[in-house]
């Protein structure tokens, strides 16, 4: 419990302290989380194994570059491995849903995202990497990592790096839980997100009418009137 509580009091401090005191107390926690990676026998502590991967993605944000680029890609690796969960089960279905969560989000601030930084890593397949995050929005188990995915999911489709046609359906299904999910109080999107995924749903519709009606008709009741 204590290394736990040491890795989840770094989390913190960087997390709302930025990159002065990720680049103080950042190389710490780096070593806490490539020893949780590293070590077998912490396969069945999740909640060790959530705050490490929390870690990470505070790291990304706010850490210089190098201090995580001794560790790519087995890191990435490691991520992408617990996220995939997100591509064959149902989130009902997943028994460590903020962990597979965390972990998809993980992986699109490190390669993903605008500003990411590691979007060229060697061997690192960024087509998969975005199947893998958008087989897992969306998120609903961390409002703050909901907020910041939900975010960069806006700047993929405006960027063009998620091909909307060919993921009408997929897209059409994650915005319709999105609103519903606000529209329930769910702080998982910010208005503005909010408008932005509006407006690229209003895009996909103007070019494909028909197809877009035909997915909203499958969703639930709940997505589609949120």
């Amino acid at each position: 419990k204590a290394r736990l509580a040491a890795i989840c009091l770094f989390d913190d401090c960087i997390e709302h302290c930025g990159s002065s005191a990720a680049s103080k107390y950042g190389p710490v926690l780096v070593n806490g989380v490539i020893q949780v990676m590293n070590n077998a026998n912490n396969n069945d502590d999740i909640e060790l194994k959530e705050a490490s991967v929390y870690g990470v993605a505070q790291l990304a944000r706010h850490a210089p570059k190098e201090m995580l680029s001794s560790s790519m890609p087995p890191l990435l690796q490691w991520l992408l491995a617990m996220a995939k969960e997100g591509q064959a089960k149902g989130k009902d279905d997943i028994e460590h849903l903020r962990l597979v969560e965390n972990s998809s989000s993980a992986v699109a601030t490190l390669c993903l995202f605008k500003g990411s930084p590691f979007q060229n890593v060697y061997g690192f397949d960024r087509k998969d990497a975005l199947d893998v995050f958008l087989s897992n929005l969306p998120l609903l188990e961390d409002e703050d990592e909901a907020k910041f995915c939900h975010e960069g999911l806006c700047g993929l489709a405006e960027g063009g790096e998620i091909d909307l046609s060919s993921n009408a359906q997929r897209l059409v299904n994650i915005i319709g839980q999105i609103s519903a999910a606000v529209d329930n109080g769910d702080e998982i999107a910010s208005m503005e997100t909010c408008k932005r995924l509006a407006h690229i749903l209003s895009i996909m519709q103007q070019g494909n009418s028909s197809l877009i009606q035909q997915v909203y008709s499958t969703l639930s009741q709940e997505a589609q009137y949120g």
